[in-house]
Parts: structure tokens; C-alpha cells; sequence
């Protein structure tokens, strides 16, 4: 936090889900999240979760986070910087069943008033197709708030610009996802929204995103991992903690 005019440290608690713990090893996807929200809310607690991959792991995290139990932390603000896959039927690998208890869980958090953030992908609507524009899940669950990226510019003190993000940094190309959801219908507070059809099918749905940030690296987060000179890095997994 020093780079950041010395702010306080956020006190940051490590929670492991089916025995799956901090590896003690820094991860930049990690870093950013945690250094992004610590510096938007200095000397913040901030709960990490650790688990694994498989879809029963996930709902076991999203248990803990949403119905935690007595000793365990009680988030007020779930911020989600990862991506299972397109919303499409049949992906990404849930049963039906892990499909109702996801998004099952993210309506619990709504009633129990758990703001959900997810961050929506940085390579535009190419998720697992390359001819079939896709949302990713689970931003695309209408009880989540999904989070897309914009680019920062043309800074003069303290005014700026900002638009759609679709650039190419020292990583690569990246780009804000976003769309129109296969799987979702059109909630009822999009319902007044004139929103585009589908890509390629026509089908109406959920749209996202729902809010953006800046999530250019070329107006990015600097970051330093191992001890190395720091870096500017980006994405939307930067919007959501933002």
C-alpha cells in the first residue's frame, strides 16, 4: 500500500473449502483482487476463499460465503473474478442439478442482501466458440451484478475519459465481455430496456453487463508479484473486487 500514499493494510483471513488452503505461493489473480479492493477500502477484513475446480467445490464456496456458519466470515460484498464457461445448454459440465443450485445460491444472497460482483471476461463475446457470440456464467445469472471493463484516457488532473474497452496491452488483445444470456430470460428490472436480440440466434435474454470499470492494462492496476518490479495489469477480474 505504500505506492498508494501509505494506506492501511487490510486485514486479510484465509477460509479453505473441502480442505483446499492457501498454497502460500503468490498468485496474480489473487494479488489483484485483494490489492484492488484493500485500496478501495482501506483497513477492510477482507475473506479469501481458497477451493478447487470442480462444480461441487464451487457451490461448497458459494455455501460458506452465503450461508456462512457460526465462526465462520459473514461477507457483506462477494466479489467473483473467475469464469466457468458459456451460459449455453450444455456448458459449461453442470448437471441440471449444480445449474439450479448455483444460481439458487446467488438468489439467497439477494434476499439476504449479499451483493454479488462478477467479473464478465476479457476476450469479448469469444468464450468457447469463435462463431457464436457467448456471455459467461456466472455473470450472466440475473441475480448477480455482472462487471465489464472500460479503458481510462486522455487523464487531465482530475477529469478524464472513458470508454468501451477493446484494446491490445503488453499481454495481448483484450476486450470486455458482454451480450446477450442463452440461458437466462430477460428479468423483470430489464423488462423496460430495449435490449438487443442474440448474436446469431435472434433469442432474447439477460443482458450484460450491468455496471463497468476500468479494465485496460494500458490504464491499469500496478501490481508486484515476487518481489519483481510492478506492472500494470487489467481485466474485468479487476472491476469486480473495483
Amino acid at each position: 500500500m505504500a505506492a498508494l500514499g501509505n494506506l492501511p493494510v487490510p486485514r486479510i483471513v484465509d477460509v479453505a473449502v473441502d480442505g483446499t488452503e492457501n498454497s502460500g505461493q503468490s498468485d496474480g489473480e489473487t494479488g489483484l483482487d485483494i490489492t484492488v479492493a484493500g485500496a478501495i477500502a482501506p483497513a477492510a477484513t477482507i475473506a479469501v476463499y481458497f477451493a478447487g475446480a470442480q462444480p461441487q467445490n464451487m457451490i461448497d464456496a458459494l455455501q460458506m460465503m452465503i450461508h456462512p456458519n457460526a465462526g465462520e466470515p459473514t461477507p457483506p460484498i462477494v466479489s467473483i473474478s473467475y469464469g466457468w464457461g458459456p451460459d449455453d445448454l450444455g456448458e459449461p459440465g453442470f448437471s441440471d442439478s449444480e445449474w439450479t443450485q448455483i444460481s439458487m445460491l446467488f438468489e439467497d444472497a439477494d434476499t439476504n442482501k449479499i451483493t454479488v460482483l462478477v467479473s464478465l471476461g476479457d476476450s469479448g463475446a469469444q468464450i468457447a466458440s469463435r462463431t457464436q457470440a457467448q456471455t459467461s456464467y456466472p455473470a450472466s445469472d440475473p441475480w448477480v451484478t455482472a462487471c465489464g471493463g472500460t479503458t481510462i484516457g486522455n487523464v487531465n488532473g482530475a477529469t478524464f475519459e472513458e470508454w468501451v474497452w477493446n484494446d491490445v496491452g503488453a499481454a495481448g488483445p483484450g476486450a470486455t465481455g458482454g451480450g446477450v444470456s442463452a440461458r437466462f430470460p430477460v428479468p423483470s428490472y430489464q423488462s423496460e430496456v430495449a435490449l438487443p436480440k442474440r448474436v446469431g440466434t435472434g433469442q432474447a435474454g439477460r443482458g450484460v453487463p450491468d455496471i463497468a470499470g476500468n479494465a485496460s492494462e494500458n490504464s491499469g492496476y500496478l501490481q508486484v508479484i515476487n518481489g519483481q518490479p510492478a506492472q500494470p495489469v487489467g481485466g474485468t477480474s479487476a472491476v469486480a473486487p473495483l
